[in-house]
This record gives structure tokens, sequence and C-alpha cells, in this order.
């Protein structure tokens, strides 16, 4: 099996570099364009320039060290029903506080300036209520609807809502009246033959994407992009180039989430596929999710000679940042880049990361150094992966599989795809819960009990590259299952000369 991979690959390759603009007018959409299409969007990114950190955080300086006085015995274990009025102004100037002292995400939204205003806002709000004594879910309710007006993370709890927002996929409701081809001069619709003249509303080129079936077929459909929009269907026109029209259904893609499982490793007509739901932490044996993290990075070695590999990270709930970065050192011998940049509200100390066997959230001594590269930013921060951007050269093709249930370190391990050659992101976009992380996942208000989280971290991304709630978006959508679209792609693509 590896024989033919190996100069089957060694075609697809050679059919990718040949490909030029001249034979745009009559293309195959195959495996070679597939790749070639991810390739160009590859060479588009732009890696993002950190000297944009220097104006935020002038003339702030974040508090080191660990916030006190939001967990243990002193704190409410649940949420009381009701609060007086003094109390839940003195939780919201709490935090109010605390998000000044170490919030990632303070300067990025306005600091001082913005959020005091907020605040005052708030204490106004809860007054105008006009009680002594307020229904807490009054207090959540206002807090969250202040701060969600300017806070985009979705990292970022309190109670039951989270500060950020929600993107909204729409794609046909009849893929087969729907589905172009595209050529030198546009997209012709493959069941009339018509050549698109016009998306009512929309620029075609922003919303037709490359998709897949589940029998390995490519053609290209349109996406919709919309932002809180509630409802379930919308209906676009289209025109076409005999000046005819036709209004077509879209509707509301909603997916099912995964049951978590651990990590497993199998090959499918000969072709591995890993599948891994936690990125989790392995410095000593009670480490959070060390049973995700330990098979997950021994199937990396296994697979070096592969010359194609799977990895399925659909509805993957995150975890460490680092495991994809170890995990693909493991695999190709080099660290793959990121493509962002990371400012932390926290003080560059060279000791940091000594090694503690008592926290659950740690990797391997040393790993972290090693791997995202900080130092010293400003007074009071850090910064890491802000060296510049470099692209991995491999002939080994790498197939990673998304969903929108894919997040946070899930979508760090997604990113550093794009800095590798040979590779395809398949399925759907990820879940955009990363322009911040969760260094404190779980924190009480001291007189209320309303529980929340937000992070210290801030990640500075590439324009069209990834958005919070928009997430990363794949080089090829999926119509059905990802992993049989995946598999079907590779027969047909590699394994056709057979």
């Amino acid at each position: 099996m590896k024989k033919w991979f190996t100069v089957l690959l060694g075609a697809v390759i050679a059919l990718t570099t040949a490909a030029s603009s001249e034979n745009m007018s009559e293309e195959t959409h195959d495996f070679s364009y597939a790749l070639e299409r991810a390739g160009e969007r590859r060479e588009g990114i732009v890696k993002p320039d950190y000297s944009i950190f220097l104006a935020m955080t002038e003339g702030r300086t974040p508090i080191p060290g660990h916030p006190e006085g939001f967990w243990g015995e002193d704190v409410p274990s649940s949420p009381l029903l009701r609060i007086s009025l003094e109390y839940a102004v003195s939780d919201a100037w709490t935090l109010f506080n605390l998000m000044r002292d170490v919030y990632g995400g303070y300067v990025y939204f306005g600091g001082d300036e913005v959020f005091y205003a907020v605040f005052e806002n708030i204490t106004e709000e809860l007054t105008a209520l006009g009680q002594d004594i307020i229904l807490t879910s009054h207090f959540v309710n206002i807090v969250h609807e202040n701060l969600s007006q300017i806070i985009v993370d979705n990292h970022f709890w309190l109670g039951n809502h989270r500060m950020g927002r929600d993107i909204a996929f729409f794609q046909p409701v009849n893929m087969r009246h729907s589905s172009y081809r595209r050529t030198g001069s546009g997209f012709i619709n493959k069941e009339t033959g018509l050549a698109l003249y016009e998306i009512v509303g929309h620029e075609i080129e922003d919303v037709m994407r490359l998709f897949a079936d589940e029998g390995g077929e490519l053609f290209y459909a349109p996406v919709l992009l919309l932002e809180n929009f509630r409802m379930p269907l919308t209906q676009i026109r289209f025109m076409y180039e005999d000046g005819t029209g036709q209004l077509r259904s879209f509707r509301r893609k909603v997916q099912q989430a995964r049951r978590t499982q651990l990590p497993s490793l199998e090959f499918i007509d000969g072709i591995p596929v890993v599948t891994v739901m936690m990125m989790g932490f392995d410095g000593h044996e009670n480490a959070w999710n060390v049973d995700h993290a330990v098979p997950f990075l021994s199937f990396a070695e296994e697979l070096r000679d592969e010359p194609v590999v799977v990895v399925d990270i659909r509805s993957n709930g995150g975890g460490n940042g680092l495991m994809g970065q170890r995990w693909l050192y493991e695999l190709t011998g080099e660290i793959v880049p990121t493509n962002s940049v990371n400012l932390s509200t926290w003080p560059y100390e060279s000791g940091r990361f000594a090694f503690d066997p008592y926290n659950p959230f740690q990797n391997l001594p040393g790993s972290i150094d090693g791997f995202i590269f900080e130092g010293p930013f400003g007074e009071g921060y850090s910064i890491s992966n802000h060296l510049p951007r470099e692209v991995i050269e491999r002939e080994q093709i790498l197939i990673l599989i998304t969903d929108r249930f894919a997040g946070s370190a899930a979508e760090s391990f997604a990113d550093l795809a794009f800095n590798i050659t040979n590779t395809l992101v398949i399925g759907a976009p990820t879940a955009g819960v990363l322009a911040f992380d969760l260094t404190y996942p779980q924190l009480t208000l001291p007189n209320t009990g309303v529980p929340f989280g937000l992070g210290r971290n801030m990640f500075l991304w590439p324009d069209g590259h990834f958005a919070e709630g928009v997430g990363i978006q794949p080089d090829i959508w999926v119509e059905g299952d990802a992993l049989e679209a995946a598999l079907a792609l590779i027969r047909n693509g590699l394994l056709a000369g057979e």
C-alpha cells in the first residue's frame, strides 16, 4: 500500500505544481486542484505585526499573580437567589477591578475609558431598579448586556452567558440545485449549465466555497455567514447570464456534538485515521485529561513515514494549547509556528514554568519554553509566538477534519495546518473560541456567588484567517459525513491509478 501511495503522491504534487492560470477555463475539480487552492490560501496569510500591542498597552500595567478572594470557603458555593443592591453594586465593581488587573482583553476593548463608563452604567441600571433586594438573575443580565456590547470573547463567561457572538452558517436547502463548477470566467450551475451573473445582496466570490460530498466529488456551492440570525431559513435570489433568476432557500447549518471518546488510531483501507477529542496534559499521572494526551502523542511517531495522515478533531473540546505543536513536532521533527501573536497580562519570568507535580494543567518540564518562545513585553506583560511566520515543507499529506464544536486548543491545532505544505482542512468551520484564552475557568463573585471565567492571554490573528465566533473555515466544506468525504477524496486522488 505504501508503495502505491508514494508513487501516486508524487504524481499529485507534480500536477499541483504544473497547474497554471492558462488552463483555468477548463478546471478539473480533483484532489490536486484542492491542494493547489489550499496552497494559495496559505501563501496569502500574513502574520500580524505585534507592534500594535505597543499602543494598546501604553500607560497600563496589569497586576501579576493570581486573583485572590474569588474561590475557597469565603465565597458562596452557588449563586444566591436574591441579593441586596449593595452586594450587587459591590460585585460589579469587584469584577471591574479584576478585569483591569488581569483580563487579556481589557486594553484591546478600550481600557479604562471604555470599561469605567460601562460599569458606571451597570451601577445606574441596578440602582434604577428601585429595590433594596433584587434577583441575582437580574444582576447577571444587566452586567452581561452591558459587557457584551463591547466584549467579543467566547471564553469569557458569567453565569449562563458568554461575552461572545454567534455567527450562523447557512447552506442551500437543495444542494443539487445550487452546485457549481468554476471556470476562468466565473461559476456555471451544474444542473442548468447557466453562468451565474449575480447573487443579490452578496459578492459571488465572498460566498462561494469548495465542497466535497461523501463520494469525494468536488464542487462549489454558496455559504452565507450571518451574525445573530435566529431564523432557520432565509432566501436569496440568484441571477444568470440569460436574464433568468431563481429564489434559493438557505437553511441554518446545525451540527450535533459527538460523544467524547479516548484517542484512537485505525487504518481504513490502509489510510491511517487518528481521532482525538480533547487536548490533554501529560506532566504527571494525574494531569488533566492525561489519558487523552499520552496515546495521541504516541500515534504521531508511529505515523511519521505514512504518505497520508488523517486527523479527526471534530468536537474536540480543547484544553492544552501546546498539544498541537507537540504532536506535529513528533510527526515532522520540526516546531510548526502559529499564525497568531500572543500577549499575556503576566510579567515575563524565566523560571515561571518550573515543573509543579500538583498542577493538573501542566506540560512536561521545559516543553513550554521550547515551543512558544516567550519573552518580556513592556511593563507587566509577556509576548509569545511572535517570531516570523514559517511554512514547513512536507511531502506527507496531512488532512485535518473539523466541525463547529472543535474549539480553543483544537483551533490552535487547526491553525498549525496552515503552516505546513500539502495540508487540507476538511469539514466545517471551527468554533471560534480563541481570540482570548481561559486562564481562570472557574471563579466566583464574592457576594452574589455568581460563577464566571476569563483569561489573561490575547491572540492577534491574521485578517481573514480567524475571527471570534467565525472560527477557521475549512479548505473544503462537506455535504454529508466529513470523514467519509475525506477518505473518498484520498481514494479518488491518490489511489485512482491502482
